[in-house]
C-alpha cells in the first residue's frame, strides 16, 4: 500500500487517503477501519454517520502535537482552520480513490472523475465562472481566511520556488484555497491577451474581471483588498512577459521528463516556471514580489494555468510511456527532495506529484480557432490562426501616468520597492512593448543594466 502524504511543502501538514505512517506504523488500516470500509469490501456501505465521524477518523493522518514547534506566524486558530481544509481534501481523495479501485478504474492524469473541480478560463461564458470565484474570494477575504492562506506562501518561499518542487507545491496550494471557497478557481489562460496588440487593453482588467491593471486596485470583486504591504496594486506592463502559446506547445509540450521543464535544470525555453515568472514579473506590483504575489487573486487564476500546462504535459508523458507519478528528478535544492520532511514530523512534499492529486481536477481545454467559443470575450484571429482576447471597451478612468505615480508613490511608501519584503520574482525575458519601470528591478535587469544591455523577448 502506497504513501498518500499531503505535504504543502509549506512547513505545513499532512493529508493520507491510503496509507499514513507515523512513528513506524501504518495507520491506513485504522483509517479504513474507523469509516466502518475496507479496501476488500465492495458494498460501498458506510455504517458510520460520515460527517461526524470524519474529523475523528482524519485525525489519524494528521497527527499535531500543539507542544511542537509552532509555524512560522500561525496562530493556533490559524492552523486548525488549514487542518480543516486538509481533512476535506484527504476526504474527497479518499472517497474518490475507492471509488476507482472498487470499478478497476485505471489511475492515469486528469481522467474523467467527474469531480467538482472542473476548471475553466476566467472569460468562460462571458466571466461566469470568474464572477462566482471573485465573489467568494471576496467573501473569504473579509473573514480572514484568505489571508491565512496567502501566507503559506509567504511562509513557504525557499520550498516552492526555484527548484523542481515549484509545478507540486502549487497544485497543493491550488487544492487548499479551492477547497476554503468550494468553487473551482478558473484559470487565467495570459496567452490570450500576450496575441493582442496591447494586452494592456485586454478586457481582463475591467472591473467584471480583475479590476486596475496601474495602480491600486478600487474597481472590482478585488477592490481596497488590504496587503502585509499596504493596499493591493500593480503595475501591468512594467516588465517581462505573458505566456506566448508557441512557447509551451514548442519548448514545454515537447520534453520528456520533468528536470526538463523546471528549474535549474531545464533550458531558458522550456523553463515552466521562468515562464511564469515573467507573468509574475508582467503584472508587477503585489503580485511580482515572491513573498507577498498570492495577497492578488490572480496569482490563483495564474498558478491555476501552469498546473494545467503541467497537466497536458503529464499526459504527454503518458502517452510516451513515462509514468509521471515517479518522475521526481535525481537531484533536489534544499527542503525539495519528494521525500524530505517538513517541520513537523511525517510530512512529504511526495503528494504534489501524485494522481490521487491530479484526480481531484479536471479542465476544460484552452480556447482553440475556429471557434475560440468558450466567450464572447475571445475571438479567433483567422489571419494567424490563434484565439485573442476582446479589448475593453473603454479606456481607464485614471490616466496611465498618474496610475504609474500612484503605483511608484504605494511601493514607496510601503518600502516594497526597497526590498522589505523580499525580493521580486526574476523574469526569464521582457516582451519588447514593455515599459522596463518595475516596481522592484529584479537583479538580472540591474545586472544588465550595469553592462547597458538589452533583456527583452521580441
Amino acid at each position: 500500500m502506497s504513501k498518500w502524504l499531503f505535504l504543502v511543502t509549506l512547513s505545513l501538514f499532512a493529508w493520507n487517503a491510503v496509507a499514513w505512517i507515523h512513528d513506524g506504523l501504518d495507520r491506513s488500516h485504522e483509517f479504513e477501519e474507523c469509516y466502518g470500509v475496507h479496501a476488500s469490501n465492495s458494498s460501498g456501505n458506510l455504517p458510520l454517520a460520515e460527517n461526524s465521524f470524519e474529523k475523528r477518523c482524519t485525525d489519524l493522518l494528521i497527527p499535531f502535537d500543539l507542544s511542537h514547534k509552532r509555524i512560522g506566524n500561525f496562530t493556533v486558530k490559524e492552523i486548525n482552520y488549514i487542518r480543516s481544509l486538509f481533512r476535506k481534501i484527504n476526504s474527497e481523495a479518499y472517497k474518490i480513490q475507492r471509488y476507482r479501485v472498487k470499478r478497476q478504474v485505471p489511475v492515469v492524469p486528469n481522467s474523467p472523475n467527474n469531480v467538482w473541480r472542473y476548471r475553466q478560463e476566467i472569460r468562460t461564458n462571458n466571466g461566469y465562472h470568474f464572477n462566482v470565484y471573485a465573489t467568494r474570494v471576496r467573501q473569504l477575504k473579509a473573514t480572514g481566511q484568505y489571508d491565512i492562506i496567502a501566507n503559506i506562501n509567504r511562509m513557504t518561499v525557499s520550498k516552492a520556488y526555484v527548484g523542481i518542487n515549484f509545478l507540486p507545491w502549487h497544485r497543493l496550494i491550488l487544492l487548499v484555497l479551492e477547497t476554503a471557497l468550494g468553487v473551482p478557481i478558473p484559470y487565467y489562460d495570459s496567452s490570450l491577451d500576450h496575441e493582442m496588440d496591447d494586452p494592456t487593453n485586454s478586457c481582463v482588467w475591467e472591473p467584471r474581471y480583475f479590476g486596475e491593471g496601474i495602480g491600486p486596485v478600487i474597481q472590482g470583486r478585488f477592490a481596497n483588498f488590504l496587503t502585509p504591504a499596504g493596499p493591493l496594486f500593480r503595475k501591468i506592463n512594467a516588465g517581462g512577459v505573458l505566456i506566448s502559446r508557441r512557447m509551451i506547445i514548442k519548448h514545454v509540450w515537447s520534453q520528456r521528463y520533468l528536470t526538463e521543464i523546471s528549474t535549474p535544470t531545464a533550458r531558458y525555453k522550456s523553463n515552466l516556471e521562468g515562464q511564469s515568472n515573467n507573468v509574475h514579473y508582467w503584472i508587477n506590483g503585489i503580485i511580482a514580489n515572491l513573498a507577498l504575489s498570492a495577497y492578488d487573486p490572480i496569482f490563483f487564476c495564474h498558478y491555476a494555468f501552469i498546473d494545467y500546462i503541467w497537466d497536458i504535459f503529464r499526459m504527454v508523458q503518458s502517452s510516451k510511456g513515462i509514468n509521471s507519478e515517479t518522475d521526481t528528478g535525481k537531484k533536489y535544492p534544499p527542503g525539495q527532495n519528494p521525500s524530505d520532511s517538513s517541520d513537523l514530523d511525517g510530512l512529504l512534499n511526495s503528494e504534489g506529484y501524485s494522481f490521487k492529486t491530479s484526480n481531484l481536477v479536471s479542465y476544460r481545454r484552452w480556447a482553440q480557432c475556429p471557434s475560440c467559443d468558450i466567450s464572447d470575450d475571445v475571438y479567433c484571429d483567422k489571419v494567424r490562426w490563434v484565439c485573442v482576447s476582446r479589448q475593453k471597451p473603454i479606456p481607464s478612468a485614471i490616466p496611465q501616468q498618474i496610475a504609474i505615480h500612484q503605483t511608484d508613490r504605494l511601493a514607496s511608501i510601503s518600502a516594497l520597492k526597497d526590498g522589505r519584503f523580499g525580493p521580486p520574482f526574476t523574469p526569464f525575458a521582457n516582451d519588447s512593448r514593455t515599459r522596463g519601470d518595475a516596481v522592484q528591478a529584479s537583479q538580472i535587469e540591474k545586472d544588465m543594466d550595469k553592462k547597458n544591455q538589452k533583456f527583452r523577448l521580441s
